[in-house]
């Protein structure tokens, strides 16, 4: 305030006096330092800049893009004001267009930069448009082939679109190559993710259930894939999920397919008696046999149907 007391006509003492101005949330009298700045300094994008964050934090997304458009016809080149622009439609809550916008301006103005492209990716990630996030971080992977971060999202991203065969592969890929926490923590996520399409989940408590045979060779096979990896994160949400699907796993293979094995042996104890009976004509071979049958009647049902329809009838909370 005191150098535009004693310069008035200097463009960049207003200049800084609206910066100042900005940085302690005084917003009017940096709207008011920044449109003097600008009259004194008529050819410089710099106050137009200065204008539109000013009317961001104001919520005024129109005369902020308007402020923007200024900066862009005396500067029409600069990467950063395009940048701007793009989020101005983000902070208006139009990720897509910001998306589609930044990522325009990347192909024209600074195409062999990643970090465009990860933003627009991200951006089109939350606004749940996963396909076209896919596309821009696999963008972004092959200008920076180093950077795991863009292999990574790019393989969940194509997880959440429905591409789950091929989000799995390069997800494999990407943490063989990389051997960091963050490759690892997505391809066990997306192995989650795919394991939890096709088990049961006791609704109340959030527990795997396990309940036939296809679904713990599913669940084993998830177990096999992802345990190599487990020690390269420390994310606790993570190592909760395996740790509830290996419990389930123990509980399947204890409890739920038994009972093949067991009613072929006890089948075979059935046959045993009743082919005695017929041959040798002996009552008690014959009670034997009919006592066998019905405990494994019983034996079946309480084991075999009742359980696993009581457990199902639980997973989907009915």
């Amino acid at each position: 305030t005191e150098a535009t007391r004693i310069q008035p006509n200097n463009g960049d003492a207003w200049r800084l006096r609206a910066e100042a101005a900005l940085e302690l949330g005084d917003l009017d009298d940096a709207e008011l330092a920044a449109e003097t700045s600008r009259e004194l300094r008529p050819g410089s994008a710099a106050e137009s800049v200065l204008l539109s964050q000013i009317h961001l934090r104001q919520r005024d997304f129109a005369t902020a893009d308007s402020d923007l458009r200024e900066a862009e016809a005396l500067v029409p080149d600069n990467m950063y004001v395009q940048m701007l622009r793009a989020e101005v439609r983000k902070e208006a809550g139009q990720l897509q267009d910001a998306a589609h916008f930044l990522a325009s301006a990347a192909d024209r103005l600074d195409a062999s930069n990643p970090d465009h492209y990860i933003t627009a990716a991200e951006w089109m990630d939350d606004a749940n448009n996963h396909g076209a996030a896919a596309a821009l971080f696999a963008k972004a992977a092959s200008l920076d082939s180093s950077n795991s971060y863009s292999a990574a999202r790019h393989a969940w991203a194509l997880s959440d679109s429905g591409n789950a065969s091929q989000a799995r592969e390069l997800a494999t890929q990407t943490a063989d190559r990389f051997q960091d926490e963050f490759s690892a923590r997505a391809l066990i996520g997306i192995e989650l993710d795919n394991a939890r399409s096709h088990l049961l989940f006791d609704t109340q408590h959030g527990h795997c259930v396990i309940s036939d045979k296809d679904q713990l060779d599913l669940a084993t096979s998830f177990l096999e894939r992802v345990n190599p990896y487990l020690t390269k994160t420390d994310a606790q949400d993570i190592h909760r999920a395996v740790a509830d699907i290996q419990a389930a796993v123990n509980v399947a293979k204890k409890r739920n397919f038994r009972a093949p094995g067991c009613l072929f042996i006890i089948g075979m104890l059935i046959l045993l008696g009743i082919s005695s009976a017929l041959i040798g004509d002996n009552i008690l071979w014959t009670i034997l046999g009919l006592a066998l049958l019905a405990f494994t009647l019983w034996w079946a049902f309480e084991t075999v149907f009742e359980r696993g329809y009581k457990r199902t009838k639980r997973a989907y909370g009915r």
